[in-house]
């Protein structure tokens, strides 16, 4: 499982690695988000280079996938402790 997003509270674009929350499987950059403003997300898996991309405002990280990814399966939402909207996914090629 591979969760690409932000938090508010620590202004950080996130990517997790794993079913956990510890502090392996992670990386982060810091960014500057904004309460209550539209902020487009965007994720980038490359499967052939095995690498995942999240850009938002500016500002990027990218992780190499821990484990072999050979498709994506599924894409969903989650929030905690927010109020969102979500568009629906665009997915800009296979």
């Amino acid at each position: 499982m591979i969760k690409c997003g932000y938090r508010m509270s620590g202004k950080l674009l996130e990517i997790t690695q794993g079913p956990g929350a510890g502090k392996t499987g992670r990386a982060s950059q810091k960014a500057d988000l904004k309460a209550n403003e539209v902020t487009e997300v965007t994720v980038v898996a490359d499967l052939a280079a095995q690498q995942v991309t999240l850009s938002a405002r500016g500002q990027t990280v990218e992780a190499p996938v821990a484990a072999r990814l050979d498709s994506i399966l599924w894409v969903g939402y989650w929030v905690s402790s927010v109020i969102s909207d979500f568009s629906a996914v665009e997915i800009a090629k296979e």
